[in-house]
């Protein structure tokens, strides 16, 4: 009974969210304005316009991603000089979102969403498998995590966290099972998506981060980015493990 309960409190909660996720894309003023002005994957957006448009080389320019930026919340919005959501991460997620750069923005958003949705379905479910706990437990922690704000809040604004998430669950699972190779292949995922570091004002205006640091900073970054994340597993672990 109480397995069912979870279920139904989760797919109620979820459809909730939706309905309030419809009514923000609504109140901003259609699915194209809500991407180009009220997500972060716009970010990613403007550097997969640079890459499919040639310019991948000044990817870590800042006036560069300024001006393709403007072109991408063209026409809706228009671009403050002095303002600019920069695309932070490795080339990576703007390769593979490059692809997609002839379809409209809202159905990327909408496949970025699914991707997000099976990362986090995935954590979960790892998760579930490996932690203690009977049966119930597990199933009504994972009906609190649907629950959880910042899970809603990173799916409304297109941001990559549930990636970051796999990574760290799926490195434990593998550890715990002695998988070194997997354990490797799902810290993979802390890199891909891991924020650069220095950002400040200089000469060249460009994005840098010295290789030799990137492992530390794609390791810190995703722990930092899934704090959240991670002190909800610790409840979960401690609550599992207890009578």
């Amino acid at each position: 009974m109480a397995v069912l309960a979870s279920v139904v409190f989760a797919i109620a909660l979820i459809s909730g969210q939706l309905g309030i996720w419809g009514l923000g894309i609504a109140g901003s003023g259609g699915p194209e304005r809500y991407v180009r002005g009220k997500t972060d994957l716009i970010a990613t957006l403007t550097g997969a316009l640079m890459i499919r448009t040639g310019d991948g080389s000044v990817l870590y320019d800042l006036t560069a991603q300024h001006d393709y930026q403007q072109r991408a919340l063209a026409p809706y919005i228009n671009l403050d000089p002095e303002i600019t959501l920069p695309y932070l991460h490795p080339p990576f997620e703007s390769l593979l979102v490059a692809l997609l750069m002839d379809l409209p923005y809202p159905v990327i958003f909408g496949l970025w969403t699914l991707l997000e949705l099976a990362a986090l379905a995935a954590s979960l479910w790892i998760l579930a498998t490996v932690l203690p706990g009977d049966r119930t437990v597990r199933w009504t922690m994972t009906a609190l995590a649907c629950a959880y704000y910042p899970v809603h809040a990173m799916l409304w604004l297109g941001q990559s966290s549930s990636l970051l998430l796999l990574g760290l669950c799926g490195a434990y699972a593998a550890l715990k099972h002695r998988h070194d190779t997997w354990a490797g292949l799902a810290l993979a995922l802390l890199a891909i998506t891991a924020n650069f570091i220095n950002i400040g004002p200089s000469t060249s205006q460009r994005i840098t981060l010295p290789q030799a640091e990137f492992g530390s900073v794609s390791m810190k970054t995703a722990v930092s980015r899934n704090s959240r994340y991670l002190s909800f597993c610790s409840c979960w672990c401690n609550d599992a493990g207890n009578p």
